[in-house]
């Protein structure tokens, strides 16, 4: 048989994948980190959200909010390389001592390790004509109404080009949308401070980040919704 696979260890699927409870959007996302890591011997992939948005066919504030969840039950890690997002499998570093599990001949690969051909092919998804990408998020922050400046000066792009050197476009724009939402959200977040943009990228855009919730964690407690007070167990939603 000339069909390539993914070879996923025994152990790792009847002691783990059996029992995980999770979402259908969970499971897509799960199985493209599953395709980039496992299924090319390495313990680490880069991938963007953009990718895992065509991969999936899930929208963009879906992928981020389901990557939170998967991270809090402890399935999976990401962490930050460079101005990329890694992502990899918890459950390969529990296995990484079990003399039986094929994942120890991989299991201490990191990011670094790619090579140079994989690097240069991940690295094209981002590029673009910089001062392009700079005016576009200038003018989305316009767009939102925060403090409406009528130029971009110098300072501004180097606030700007410093913070895509760890975060992509869309995930800048989203915390900007964000901010915007909470300062003109009337009463009802208690976060109030509105700052210019050059205040804004150093001091508040990893406080808005979708990561963190803002929408939801600076809503003031009269906002929020009342918790359940019933034991009625929440009906999964499949996709």
């Amino acid at each position: 048989m000339n069909e390539k696979f993914t070879a996923v260890p025994n152990n790792i699927i009847e002691e783990i994948f059996y029992h995980l409870q999770l979402s259908g959007y969970q499971w897509r996302i799960m199985w493209v980190i599953i395709r980039l890591t496992l299924g090319h011997h390495r313990s680490w992939a880069i991938i963007s959200i953009s990718y895992l948005e065509k991969a999936t066919g899930i929208k963009r504030r879906h992928i981020h909010d389901n990557i939170k969840m998967l991270c809090e039950k402890g399935i999976i890690i990401k962490k930050r390389c460079g101005k990329y997002m890694s992502y990899g499998l918890a459950i390969v570093t529990d296995f990484g001592n079990d003399e039986k599990s094929t994942v120890t001949d991989f299991g201490n690969n990191i990011v670094t390790d790619f090579s140079t051909q994989e690097r240069k092919k991940e690295k094209r998804i981002y590029t673009g004509d910089e001062n392009e990408i700079i005016q576009t998020i200038f003018d989305y922050w316009n767009e939102q109404k925060i403090i409406v400046h009528k130029k971009l000066s110098a300072t501004m792009k180097t606030k700007i080009r410093s913070r895509l050197k760890d975060y992509d476009v869309q995930d800048i724009k989203n915390a900007i949308r964000n901010y915007g939402m909470v300062i003109n959200g009337g009463d009802k977040f208690y976060f109030t401070k509105r700052w210019s943009i050059e205040e804004f990228f150093p001091r508040g855009l990893t406080r808005f980040l979708d990561e963190c919730d803002p929408l939801k964690n600076m809503l003031k407690d009269n906002y929020k919704k009342k918790p359940k007070t019933d034991d009625s167990p929440d009906l999964e939603l499949r996709y």
